[in-house]
């Protein structure tokens, strides 16, 4: 166990310094994905949820909006009658 520790410890600088050179684009491209794909699978059902949610928001607001109008010209059209 002893000389395993001490292979590692002189190897593992070595290793360090060549591999000081960075990321790819290509890895960080592929990072980013992968992020977005996470990002989407969490945060996808929340903003589709959301957008359901005004639709039903909208769709009342604008109930409430044409009512009376719409009471007005039923009750204009029964009286013609």
């Amino acid at each position: 166990m002893h000389q395993l520790r001490n292979h590692l410890s002189r190897r593992l600088p070595r290793v360090l310094a060549r591999g000081q050179r960075g990321m790819t684009l290509l890895e960080i491209m592929i990072v980013l994905a992968i992020l977005a794909l996470v990002m989407g699978l969490l945060v996808g059902p929340k903003v589709m949820k959301a957008f359901s949610s005004s639709k039903v928001d909208i769709t009342k607001l604008k109930l409430k909006k044409y009512s009376p109008r719409l009471r007005r010209r039923t009750l204009h059209t029964e009286k013609k009658k």
